[in-house]
């Protein structure tokens, strides 16, 4: 009995372990995802529309510049769709191109034109 007893205990205690280091590994790959995901800029549809607007660009001018469609856009400005990653990228590297500053953090969202330019 005493052994018996004593077998389950052990059994328990490997098959906790094995549960607590798949735990790890899933934390691990989380906090791996986090801080991939804290490095790059996610803009909303607003940010989108103030940031053409900053430029002066029609939705027409992003698309050609950003290689993105106008219905695309159009549809994003809107928020009644969501961008893949790499239109994201597109989208967002254009208007850092042209000078534009994301900003967000847990207080607000931002969009601002570098002063070096200005009246380009």
């Amino acid at each position: 009995m005493l052994f018996l007893a004593t077998f389950k205990i052990l059994v328990s205690i490997d098959i906790t372990i094995e549960i607590l280091d798949k735990i790890r590994v899933i934390l691990l790959l989380v906090k791996k995802n986090i801080h991939f995901m804290t490095n790059k800029v996610i803009i909303t549809y607003k940010q989108c529309r103030a940031a053409r607007e900053l430029l002066g660009w029609k939705q027409n001018d992003l698309a050609t510049k950003s290689s993105i469609s106008a219905a695309t856009i159009a549809d994003f400005e809107r928020g009644v769709r969501e961008l893949r990653v790499s239109t994201l990228e597109k989208l967002i590297n254009t208007f850092e191109n042209a000078g534009i500053k994301f900003e967000n953090n847990s207080v607000m969202y931002g969009v601002g034109l570098l002063k070096e330019f200005e009246d380009k």
